[in-house]
């Protein structure tokens, strides 16, 4: 795209996916028009999710040492101090960043478990080998069981909602 090609961008739940953040908000500055706007809701490292929580937790025991590193999964998700840095690095001014908690319930551990699938795009779980990819998903869905409650499994998600502006141009 050439340079001031758009008014607004937003990044909807990708940038956690993203290896060279700092990169891609440059190309996002680039693209956007003086005066244009940059919004963005992205995953947070400090409140992982349950589920992402009893994975690592799962996936340190020493049976799966060697075999399974956590820091290759595809998630890259990052703080909200880290984004601050990120958008100031990259000239962005008039920035907002806030993390908005919500709740979601889920039937079953089978549930969160498709849920996390689905979001992720197919990369869930896909930094384990196949081979012990079953019986994780097996302990994981174990672990999520202990979580029910009369009404569900009940999980908060924790996610940064972020704004701004490229500045216009100083005359």
């Amino acid at each position: 795209f050439r340079d001031g090609a758009f008014d607004d961008v937003y990044l909807c739940s990708v940038f956690h996916w993203i290896e060279d953040k700092r990169s891609t908000l440059d190309e996002v500055y680039r693209v956007l028009k003086p005066g244009g706007k940059m919004g963005m809701t992205t995953g947070i490292k400090d409140n992982p999710t349950a589920t992402l929580a009893i994975t690592n937790r799962i996936l340190s025991r020493k049976e799966y040492a060697g075999k399974v590193m956590p820091e290759n999964d595809a998630a890259r998700h990052i703080t909200k101090d880290e984004l601050g840095v990120l958008l100031s690095d990259a000239r962005f001014a008039d920035i907002e960043i806030e993390v908005r908690v919500a709740k979601r319930l889920f039937a079953s551990p089978e549930e969160v478990l498709q849920f996390n699938e689905a979001s992720t795009f197919g990369t869930f779980l896909k930094h384990v080998p196949e081979d012990l990819r079953r019986g994780v998903r097996r302990e994981i869905a174990r672990e999520l069981e202990k979580l029910r409650t009369p009404s569900g499994i009940e999980f908060e998600t924790h996610t940064i909602y972020a704004t701004a502006i490229k500045p216009y141009k100083k005359r």
